[in-house]
């Protein structure tokens, strides 16, 4: 998201969505870098995010000038959420509908922490092409409000209260990890996991 003076690397499943809505007033053109997932026809589209290079790439200027920031969440618990969001998401007459909706945590554990480690690996959105540390705030998820509070001040607007955009109720992350998937996501997170000091069960 691009707004008067600031560029929202929005990760999916960190809040994002909520902090969009409540920053669009300060958003003058329609924005290329974050669309939600959504669904067209009877196909689900998961929606393209931009990365922070995408921002650099295409308003390089702007770049350079505007705060930049973004929210991260905790590894175990993010995977739970994206998991939890596609089988609601997924419309009944996609073809592949069964496939998703039945589908154990263990198995999207196994097909997607790779994928999605590899593709929103914290500490590479952090950095420009060069490998240049460029992001200008960090928020945590499980810091929501306080932190977009925080942000709300660095980009002169007044603070406001998040609403709880594609909430979802469902048990607490821990109680889907056996110590198989609770491995395999520790091992593709590492890095993150290791500099935020995220630990399982917090």
């Amino acid at each position: 998201m691009i707004g008067n003076n600031f560029i929202f690397i929005h990760i999916p499943k960190t809040g994002g969505t909520s902090i969009e809505r409540a920053l669009e007033p300060n958003v003058p053109l329609e924005d290329p870098g974050s669309h939600s997932g959504h669904v067209e026809g009877n196909t689900l589209i998961e929606g393209k995010h931009w990365r922070t290079q995408d921002y650099q790439n295409n308003f390089p200027e702007l770049f350079d000038s505007y705060f930049k920031f973004m929210f991260i969440r905790n590894p175990w618990d993010r995977l739970v959420s994206r998991y939890e969001w596609q089988k609601l998401s997924v419309p009944k007459l996609h073809p592949n509908y069964i496939k998703i909706t039945q589908r154990t945590f263990k198995k999207f554990v196994e097909q997607r922490s790779l994928a999605i480690s590899q593709q929103w690996c914290y500490l590479d959105l952090m950095e420009d092409a060069n490998g240049n540390r460029v992001i200008d705030f960090v928020g945590r998820f499980e810091n929501l409000q306080n932190d977009f509070d925080a942000v709300c001040d660095a980009i002169g607007v007044p603070h406001q209260q998040l609403l709880n955009s594609n909430h979802i109720e469902r048990k607490h992350y821990t109680e889907y990890y056996d110590d198989e998937t609770r491995e395999i996501v520790s091992k593709h997170h590492a890095r993150d996991i290791e500099y935020f000091e995220y630990k399982f069960g917090e």
